[in-house]
């Protein structure tokens, strides 16, 4: 566990409707690949099960402001974090100062996490036990409207590409759509070919798209047809971050 982390703020315990906490998670959620908004259903449901000994606690920086959470319970010498967010380094560090504080209560620190967030790099001692697994399964059903809302990177020049999508099961999405790129990240869906052409089933476009796969690895084993020139475009417009879906679990 951490041993000489430095923060100048503090973490306080505060109930699981705390609004600085539903802010935080949407604050986070809205700078954050992929993470799913929280309505007061889905905050319902996040709650449901071990409510009597969870425990919810904010960081607050130095100026008293809230910059991070964690959702957590101890039970029989174990910390089991089920959620911990930060919106930057200082929260990240105040809150793992927070975990250090209870070495002496706690005989290990178990948790939850999604697969790019590198906990090993930041410890003292990176000898951890780390599993990953299969949690969650994506699927596009209305690619036009996925596309039309999608976060790309920006470009340095306006460009195109015609996505071929191949869906045996919705024949909505079982046609071609035309995006145009601009420079400043954002895209719009456009009727008739535009651009080089990316050959490809629902299942690829989607593993793509939610950043499970790069466009590179998957021309490579077959599961898009794409020339040198349309795959560089993809690569680029594509932001290099897994998604952070901690819900549901």
């Amino acid at each position: 566990m951490p041993k000489r982390v430095d923060a100048p703020g503090h973490v306080r315990r505060v109930a699981f409707d705390d609004p600085d906490l539903l802010s935080l998670h949407e604050r986070f959620a809205k700078q954050t690949h992929g993470c799913i908004l929280r309505n007061d259903l889905a905050w319902e449901e996040y709650w449901r099960w071990g409510m009597d000994d969870v425990t919810s606690a904010i960081y607050f920086d130095g100026n008293d402001r809230p910059s991070g959470y964690m959702v957590y319970t101890i039970r029989e010498d174990i910390m089991n974090i089920k959620e911990i967010i930060s919106l930057d380094m200082e929260a990240w560090r105040g809150l793992w100062k927070f975990i250090g504080a209870h070495g002496s209560m706690v005989d290990a620190v178990r948790g939850d996490n999604y697969s790019s967030e590198p906990v090993a790099f930041w410890l003292e001692d990176s000898d951890i036990k780390e599993t990953i697994r299969p949690y969650i399964m994506g699927r596009i059903v209305d690619v036009r409207a996925f596309l039309s809302c999608y976060r790309f990177a920006p470009i340095k020049r306006d460009e195109c590409l015609t996505f071929a999508v191949r869906d045996p099961i919705l024949e909505w999405n079982n046609r071609t759509f035309s995006v145009c790129f601009n420079r400043g990240g954002g895209a719009d869906v456009v009727d008739g070919p535009q651009g080089r052409t990316v050959e490809l089933d629902i299942g690829a476009l989607t593993t793509i798209l939610l950043g499970y796969k790069r466009p590179t690895y998957l021309a490579r084993v077959g599961r898009i047809v794409v020339d040198e020139d349309a795959l560089t475009l993809l690569e680029s417009v594509i932001i290099n971050e897994k998604p952070y879906i901690a819900d549901y679990i």
